[in-house]
């Protein structure tokens, strides 16, 4: 499954991206998947939002942006899963996207064509079958086995996206303590300015109690 990415409003109006990565990063930043104008796309954060292809659906996810991530009108705060095609904005006033999902029949039909002017496509595509190269004479040394081709991209989007979250919730739990820690001041405070009160009142009572007798002391004498 692909998805294809239709840019409404914005610098890249009317252009289209197609990518075939399980995790796709959506914003400015050059590394990113789905890429805006870096110069005039300023309501588009860095790294603004992913996609998680999950089962047969992709997750939407914010990635802590500046202006926030919105569909049908509402912030996303949680991952929301997309449906087959969907409209995603990046800011309150910020460009909008066409999301679309296709279907594994119709990625082979995107691969067998030519894409359209103004389509970019991304990832794995299918190619004709090319005749194989003549093997190599043998030598004496064997053969190297093959590297594997894991996706250093897709595990760095899947660091990034946990270190975001990790750091979300480390930001909420410092703003938490923070808060109890004002609490506590306020208390120990509050506290002190009682017991001031009330050593001085006992202060002025006792010193009057002491006016009071050498009052009575001067009046016998």
């Amino acid at each position: 499954m692909r998805a294809q990415f239709t840019f409404l409003t914005g610098a890249r109006a009317g252009q289209t991206d197609i990518v075939g990565q399980p995790v796709i990063i959506i914003g400015r930043h050059p590394d990113c998947e789905v890429r805006f104008d870096a110069d005039r796309d300023l309501d588009v954060s860095a790294r603004h939002a992913s996609l998680t292809l999950e089962g047969d659906r992709y997750v939407l996810r914010d990635l802590d942006s500046t202006n926030g991530t919105y569909v049908q009108g509402r912030p996303v705060r949680d991952p929301v899963p997309l449906p087959a095609k969907e409209v995603i904005r990046f800011g309150p006033s910020g460009p909008k996207v066409e999301f679309t999902a296709i279907s594994s029949a119709r990625t082979d039909s995107l691969g067998a064509a030519e894409p359209a002017s103004g389509t970019a496509v991304f990832g794995s595509q299918s190619r004709p079958e090319t005749p194989s190269p003549p093997a190599p004479p043998r030598s004496g040394k064997p053969a190297a086995a093959p590297r594997p081709t894991a996706s250093h991209s897709d595990t760095a989007a899947r660091v990034r996206i946990e270190v975001e979250r990790q750091t979300r919730g480390l930001r909420r739990t410092t703003v938490v303590l923070f808060a109890l820690l004002l609490l506590l001041a306020a208390t120990y405070f509050w506290q002190a300015q009682t017991a001031a009160r009330r050593i001085e009142a006992d202060r002025r009572a006792l010193l009057s109690q002491v006016d009071s007798l050498v009052g009575q002391i001067g009046s016998l004498s």
